[in-house]
Formats: structure tokens, C-alpha cells, sequence
């Protein structure tokens, strides 16, 4: 969740609302069930975002997860 803070915000990175949304997605599937709760924050980057982009966000974070991290990137 951290990751997804620092890309929804630019701190430290480059601001980018899908790998924001991916890093979100990856902690929800390591367990963490409030990743995926409609904070304003996640309401706000969902509605930035096209379907295309937030399925892009969805595939890259089972992709990153499926490969323990080492495919993480688009």
C-alpha cells in the first residue's frame, strides 16, 4: 500500500495512476482485504483512469504477483 501512495502522490516517483492501482491490487493479494476498500483516494484514481488503463492496472498486478515480483513492470 505504501507503493501506491508514493505513485498516487509523486513522492519519490513519478506520479502514475496505474502502477498506483497495481501496487493496490498486489496488496490485496497478499491479503490485505481494506487495498481494495473505496477510499477517496481510490475513488478519485479510479475515476482519472479509462477501463482500459485499470484493466492494464489489474493485469500487471496478478502478472507481478504470480511472479513473485520479478515481472512488475509493463
Amino acid at each position: 500500500m505504501n507503493l501506491s501512495t508514493m505513485y498516487y502522490n509523486g513522492d519519490g516517483v513519478v506520479d502514475d495512476y496505474v502502477l498506483s492501482l497495481m501496487w493496490r491490487y498486489v496488496s490485496y493479494l497478499n491479503g490485505n482485504k481494506d487495498a481494495m476498500r473505496m477510499t477517496e483516494a481510490h475513488k478519485y484514481i479510479r475515476n482519472q483512469m479509462s477501463n482500459r488503463q485499470i484493466k492494464t492496472a489489474e493485469k500487471l498486478a496478478k502478472q507481478c504477483f504470480e511472479s513473485r515480483y520479478t515481472q512488475c513492470e509493463e
